[in-house]
C-alpha cells in the first residue's frame, strides 16, 4: 500500500494540536503565577503581620521581598470588607510610602538606580489614581519592627523626593556605562520643538526610523536567507520523500553545505538585534519621566479621566494619561499588527505553513499577555509599533524582488546553476524552483 508523503498525517495534525496546547497552558500559567492565582490550604496571614514584616526591612534595607509583600497587603486590604474608604486608603498609602522608602534608601547607599527605578515605580503605580485625595498628602511614620520611627514622609513629598532623584541619575547614569540614553531620547524631543501633544511621539516615530536604517543590512541579510531556504524547499521535500530519523538530518546538512546555506545564521542574525532592542528599551526608560509629559491621540489626561471613570475596577485604568503610563489599546494594537505581520510574511515551507502561522499567532498573544502585565511606558509601546510596521514593509519588499539563482560548487570547483544540471526536474533556467503541478491519482 503506498502512502502519500506530501499529504498531512494524523501525527502532524496530534503535533499541532499539541503545541497549540502546550502554547494555551503556557499562557495559564503565567497568568496564575503573575496574579497569584495558585491558592494553598495554609491561612492567609493579617495585613498586620504582612505589614510588620515590611517594616522590619527598614533597618537593614532588606529590599528583595519588599514589592511581594506589598501586592500581598494591598491584596489582603481590598479583602477586608470591614475597612472603611477612608481607613483602608490610609493603611494602603502606610505600606505604599514604606516600601518606597526602604527601596529609596537601598538604591542611595548602594548607588543601585535599578532599584531606585523601582522606588519610583512603587509610587507611580499609585499617583493617577490617588493624587488628588487627601490620603496622598497624608503624613506617614516610617517605622522599623521595634516601632522606632526612623522618617517622616506623605506619598506626595517622597513622590517628589524619589523622581528629582531618579531624574538626576537618568541624566548622569548611561546606559551600559557608555551610552547617553536620557540625552538621546532628548534631543529627539527638542529637535521636534518640545511640544507635549506631538513632539513625544515624533521622536518615538524618529527613533524607530533611525534603529530601522541600521538594523536594515543585517535584516536584509537574514530575509535573503529566508529566501533562498525557500527556494531549497523542493529538494528538502525530496530528501524528506526517501529518508527519515539521522540520514535525513545527514542528507539535508549536506544539501545546505553544498549551497552555502547554513540555517543556524538567520538565529544568529536575529541574536545580533537583541541587544539593540534591549538598549532602546533602557534609553527610553530613563526618559521615562519626561514622556509623562507628552500626549498621543487619545493618550491624554481629559479622555484618561473620562474613560477611566467608567471602569474603577482596573488597576491603573485603561486609557494612559500621558505617554509615560501604560496604555491598554496601544499595547492590544501592537499585538494585532505583530500577528498581522506574521500573516503578511512569507513561509520558507509551504507545507508548514499552518505550523507557522499558528506559532505567529501564539507569539503575539503571549507578547501582548506580557505587556499587559508589565508597567511599560506607552511611549515604548508606539516605538515598538512603528519598528513592527517598518520590519513588515522590508519584510514584503525582499519578497517581491527577484529571486537570486541558487549556485553551488560543480566537481571542477566552478559554480553551476541548478538549471545546468542535466536533467534538472526542480529548477528552471533562472535557478528558480519550479512549480510542480500534482500527479494525478491512477
Amino acid at each position: 500500500m503506498s502512502v502519500n508523503k506530501n499529504q498531512p498525517s494524523s501525527q502532524g495534525n496530534l503535533s499541532y494540536f499539541l503545541q497549540i496546547a502546550l502554547w494555551t497552558i503556557t499562557i495559564y500559567l503565567g497568568y496564575q503565577l503573575l496574579t497569584g492565582g495558585f491558592k494553598n490550604d495554609q491561612k492567609e496571614p493579617q495585613p498586620s503581620n504582612v505589614l510588620s514584616d515590611i517594616k522590619s526591612s527598614v533597618t537593614n534595607l532588606d529590599d528583595e521581598s519588599v514589592q511581594k509583600n506589598l501586592d500581598t497587603y494591598a491584596d489582603l486590604l481590598k479583602k477586608d470588607d470591614k475597612l472603611s474608604s477612608d481607613t483602608y486608603l490610609e493603611q494602603l498609602m502606610d505600606g505604599v510610602v514604606t516600601s518606597a522608602y526602604i527601596k529609596y534608601q537601598a538604591a542611595l547607599k548602594k548607588k543601585d538606580i535599578q532599584k531606585m527605578q523601582d522606588a519610583h515605580q512603587i509610587l507611580f503605580n499609585y499617583e493617577y489614581d490617588y493624587q488628588n485625595k487627601s490620603c496622598w498628602k497624608l503624613v506617614h511614620k516610617i517605622e522599623d519592627k521595634s516601632g522606632n520611627v526612623v522618617a517622616e514622609y506623605s506619598a506626595s513629598d517622597l513622590y517628589k523626593k524619589v523622581t528629582e532623584t531618579l531624574k538626576d541619575w537618568n541624566k548622569n547614569n548611561y546606559v551600559w556605562g557608555f551610552i547617553p540614553g536620557w540625552q538621546l531620547i532628548n534631543s529627539l524631543v527638542t529637535v521636534t520643538g518640545g511640544i507635549p501633544w506631538f513632539s513625544y511621539g515624533v521622536a518615538a516615530l524618529l527613533l524607530a526610523i533611525v534603529v530601522r536604517a541600521v538594523v536594515w543590512p543585517v535584516s536584509q541579510k537574514q530575509l535573503m536567507l529566508s529566501r533562498k531556504m525557500s527556494q531549497l524547499s523542493p529538494l528538502l521535500n525530496e530528501l524528506k520523500n526517501k529518508y527519515s530519523g539521522q540520514d535525513l538530518q545527514l542528507k539535508q546538512m549536506q544539501l545546505y553545505k553544498e549551497y552555502g546555506v547554513n540555517p543556524a545564521s538567520g538565529c544568529l542574525i536575529a541574536l545580533i538585534q537583541l541587544p539593540l532592542f534591549l538598549c532602546i528599551y533602557q534609553c527610553m526608560l530613563r526618559y521615562k519621566i519626561e514622556f509623562t509629559n507628552g500626549t498621543f491621540l487619545w493618550i491624554n489626561p481629559a479622555i484618561a479621566d473620562s474613560i477611566n471613570s467608567a471602569f474603577p475596577s482596573l488597576n491603573h485604568g485603561l486609557i494612559a494619561p500621558s505617554l509615560g503610563h501604560k496604555d491598554v489599546p496601544l499595547i492590544i494594537i501592537h499585538g494585532v499588527l505583530t500577528t498581522l505581520a506574521m500573516f503578511l510574511s512569507p513561509v520558507q515551507d509551504p507545507s508548514n505553513t499552518t505550523q507557522q502561522r499558528m506559532i505567529g499567532v501564539m507569539s503575539g498573544v503571549m507578547m501582548t499577555f506580557f505587556m499587559l502585565t508589565w508597567p511599560i511606558p506607552s511611549a515604548f509601546t508606539l516605538y515598538w509599533i512603528f519598528t513592527s510596521i517598518f520590519s513588515t514593509a522590508q519584510t514584503l519588499r525582499a519578497h517581491r524582488l527577484p529571486a537570486p539563482p541558487l549556485i553551488k560548487k560543480g566537481a571542477d570547483g566552478k559554480d553551476v546553476l541548478l538549471s545546468d544540471i542535466s536533467g534538472s526536474q526542480v529548477f528552471d533556467k533562472t535557478g528558480v524552483p519550479k512549480k510542480h503541478k500534482p500527479k494525478k491519482k491512477k
